[in-house]
């Protein structure tokens, strides 16, 4: 088995350390979004809470959700002038700077 990998498109070949460092980088964002889940799913029940009733929980959810069906074709345009690297590197930050911004941290 060759050490090297062929980029597809642009000829030159990615070392293993390279095809390692991107797997790497692609799990911990598929851990952060899958962080991001969990994250609504517990605190859904404080979020009624918040809102003085249970009955307002499917808004809740509602909305989270449609904010983030929304935001997916806008970071998909945004990666396409600016790069998705930056963008991706951007919207990691945002996540994690985000709860600090408020006030407390939600675990």
């Amino acid at each position: 088995m060759s050490k090297a990998t062929t980029a597809s498109g642009t000829g030159e070949t990615l070392t293993q350390r390279q095809i390692v460092t991107v797997m790497v980088g692609l799990m911990l964002g598929m851990f952060l979004a899958s962080l991001d889940q969990t994250i609504v799913s517990t605190s859904i029940y404080t979020i009624a809470n918040d809102l003085d009733g249970l009955s307002l929980q499917a808004w809740a959810t509602t909305a989270y959700l449609i904010t983030s069906t929304v935001s997916t074709p806008l970071y998909g345009k945004l990666s396409d002038i600016f790069g998705r690297r930056p963008l991706y590197l951007s919207a990691i930050a945002i996540f994690l700077v985000a709860p600090c911004t408020q006030g407390r941290f939600i675990p």
